[in-house]
């Protein structure tokens, strides 16, 4: 990539500005632009919109000292692999599953974040009205994430979000529980490095999975939770 350092850029190496090159990218020249280092020509809207990487750049914890900085990014991912162990466990407990479904669901549940950023959690939940104001803006943004999709996807990836949202599938409660996990797993690294900052939420968050008494979840808790002594960050 190309590195802007004040009003210098410095070029990778092998870099000859304004020379061509093929293969896949087709006779593309490569441009600086606002010290940017970008592809220019026919760019297919799909091509533009898997370019886009914002979450990778969306911290969390935004109020919290850390030593391990997460990204939306990270957060998703590793609920969407902590949903996969959930449907492997379900499946073996002989629970019908849309696998596919509870996956797509986990790596789109905070898209919404690209435009909003991580709101953090006192001012979300600050009154009724604020968290009501805040999911109606998220609504009527959320098509934007898809933007350069073709149409029938885009909805796809809109339904599955706002069915999380509401919670009710089996699938959204999986992704719910999931998150949790990847929250805990999260405070924990931050914990076992001496930032107390994190205990609060680490305990709060395993309440929540104790205390959560959805049937499907009751089957394969304790495959995954050990007992409450067991429990301290060690």
């Amino acid at each position: 990539m190309i590195v802007s350092r004040g009003k210098q850029l410095r070029h990778p190496p092998g870099f000859i500005p304004g020379v061509l090159f093929g293969g896949a990218m087709g006779n593309k020249e490569r441009h600086v632009k606002s010290g940017v280092f970008c592809y220019t020509g026919n760019m297919t809207p799909i091509f533009k919109h898997i370019q886009n990487r914002s979450l990778a750049h969306v911290m969390r914890f935004n109020l919290k000292p850390q030593h391990f900085p997460e990204s939306v990014a990270d957060h998703s991912y590793f609920t969407a692999y902590i949903v996969s162990i959930l449907c492997h466990l379900l499946e073996k407990e002989g629970e019908a599953v849309d696998k596919q479904k509870a996956l797509e669901m986990a790596l789109v549940h905070d898209m919404e974040e690209m435009f909003s950023g991580d709101i953090v959690t006192p001012m979300k939940h600050h009154s009724p009205e604020l968290a009501a104001a805040i999911q109606k803006v998220n609504k009527e943004l959320i098509g934007d994430v898809f933007v350069g999709l073709p149409q029938e996807m885009a909805k796809h990836y809109v339904a599955l979000w706002n069915e999380e949202g509401r919670g009710e599938t089996l699938e959204a409660q999986m992704v719910k529980v999931a998150e949790k996990f990847s929250l805990i797993s999260k405070c924990a690294e931050e914990v076992r490095v001496g930032n107390e900052f994190f205990q609060e939420i680490y305990d709060s968050g395993l309440k929540f999975l104790e205390e959560y008494d959805k049937p499907w979840w009751r089957k394969i808790k304790s495959e995954i939770l050990p007992e409450s002594e067991a429990l301290t960050i060690r």
